[in-house]
Parts: C-alpha cells; structure tokens; sequence
C-alpha cells in the first residue's frame, strides 16, 4: 500500500494532554510531536523564578528537566534527542535571556 505524504493533518493541542498520549514513555517521534503540540501558536509572557520571559510564536517554554518528566526520559537522553534535531536542522535552541531590570 502506498504512503500517503501529500497534504496536512490537523491535530487538536489537546492531544498532548490526553491519557492515551501520556500513558508510557514517550517514543522519539512522539516526542517530536509533542514538541510541536507544546510550542506557542502565539506570542505571550509566562514566569520564570518571578521574571516576566517573552515566548515567541513557535518557541517552545520548558526545561529539559520538565521534558524529561514528562516524557519519562533520562535529562541526558532529551539532551541528546535535541543534539540529533539541532544537527538534522529540526529545531534551533536558544535560553531565555532573564534580566533583572
């Protein structure tokens, strides 16, 4: 049977919390996923230890530690998912600049 790559599939945000979605350790690809389900569809500011943080449409606000909860992952092993998505130029990383002014 042939693959079907042609066109979008939409999928609700809501998935990500779903008990089916959260019942095992997550896979590498549902982990991708879920990194698309979490990131922003809108700008907005969230806090961070007390400190307003900017988070851009697309990026996505959590820690590896949270990931890593999340996911039932080791925190190496979600580093080094998101060393394999850096290199393959899936993702780009950056840390949030937290001033005190």
């Amino acid at each position: 049977m042939p693959r079907n790559n042609n066109g979008w599939l939409k999928l609700h945000r809501k998935l990500a919390d779903n008990e089916l979605w959260l019942a095992e350790p997550f896979t590498r690809g549902q982990a991708w996923i879920d990194l698309l389900l979490l990131a922003n569809h809108r700008s907005e500011f969230i806090r961070r230890r007390g400190i307003m943080v900017k988070v851009e449409r697309g990026q996505v606000a959590w820690s590896e530690e949270a990931l890593a909860r999340r996911w039932r992952w080791s925190k190496n092993k979600v580093r080094r998912f998101f060393a394999e998505l850096s290199a393959r130029s899936m993702i780009s990383r950056q840390h949030a600049e937290i001033t005190t002014e």
